[in-house]
């Protein structure tokens, strides 16, 4: 793949960049990992992931349930990837509350 291909597939997934619930995901779909990072809301701290989406291409950028916590340690290295890729799934709902789960990225 050439440098113009490569740029031109790089803005065009910035294009397709949404924000979403975790609720809105497809239930049972993969969505691999691409970023995480701990971010101040004023609900307190939350992690917050960018997966990537394999129906457009682009990015879905979503807050994992309070529940799940991440040092900033962990998330910077998994975003300089160390480790394992992974994928989020979104399972459903259960007494109002999102059941999520994460899966080795295959990919």
């Amino acid at each position: 793949m050439d440098t113009n291909t490569i740029l031109l597939e790089a803005l065009n997934a910035q294009c397709c960049n949404e924000n979403i619930s975790i609720g809105d995901l497809q239930k049972d779909v993969l969505y691999p990992v691409n970023f995480m990072k701990n971010i101040d809301t004023k609900f307190g701290f939350a992690v917050s992931c960018v997966l990537h989406d394999n129906s457009t291409g682009g990015t879905l950028n979503v807050f994992l349930p309070k529940a799940i916590m991440m040092t900033a340690e962990a998330c910077e290295s998994y975003n300089q990837g160390e480790g394992v890729r992974l994928s989020l799934v979104f399972r459903g709902m259960k007494n109002r509350s999102f059941v999520i789960g994460f899966e080795r990225n295959l990919l």
